[in-house]
């Protein structure tokens, strides 16, 4: 199921140069917004220490775990399992996507601090984790762990920081 679940989405892109485009560019923006979003918390935010803090945080963290995870499961990339195009290249192991690992974090951490910006987030990052089967470097399991995984890590920010 998670093969076939991959090539439904891979093929989209495969089928259709404006879903191909909209993935890549997905793809290079990401961690553009996500310094748009620790800009946000240092300068238009209420809580500006606090916010900025869980934010970094969780970003740091769910990356560093979601690394550690590639390392110790070093499940090998679609394009490199299947022999395929892929639309954008990426190195290393496949699961988690460090990309949805972090953006849901962000997303999940923001709507504690500001649901209306932590909404548009999780839109966003739901389209970030799409693009990433998308363009060929994720399965969809890699982005449901990713989604799990920012859940988990902002859930522990935010709870540690509202006892402070």
């Amino acid at each position: 199921m998670n093969n076939d679940i991959f090539y439904f989405f891979y093929n989209l892109g495969q089928q259709s140069k404006l879903i191909a485009d909209f993935a890549i560019l997905l793809n290079n923006l990401t961690y553009p917004v996500l310094g748009l979003v620790l800009i946000w918390a240092i300068f238009l935010s209420k809580r500006r220490f606090i916010s900025f803090s869980i934010l970094f945080l969780t970003s740091i963290t769910t990356w560093l775990v979601a690394y550690t995870l590639k390392l110790l499961f070093q499940i090998p990339r679609p394009f490199v399992e299947f022999g395929i195009t892929p639309l954008a290249y990426e190195s290393g192991y496949s699961f988690p996507s460090e990309h949805a690992s972090v953006f849901f974090a962000i997303a999940f951490a923001t709507i504690f601090l500001d649901k209306k910006v932590g909404r548009a987030l999780l839109f966003l990052a739901v389209l970030i984790a799409l693009s990433r089967v998308v363009l060929g470097v994720h399965y969809p399991i890699d982005i449901i762990a990713g989604f799990l995984l920012g859940y988990v890590i902002s859930f522990f920010y935010i709870k540690l920081f509202k006892k402070l």
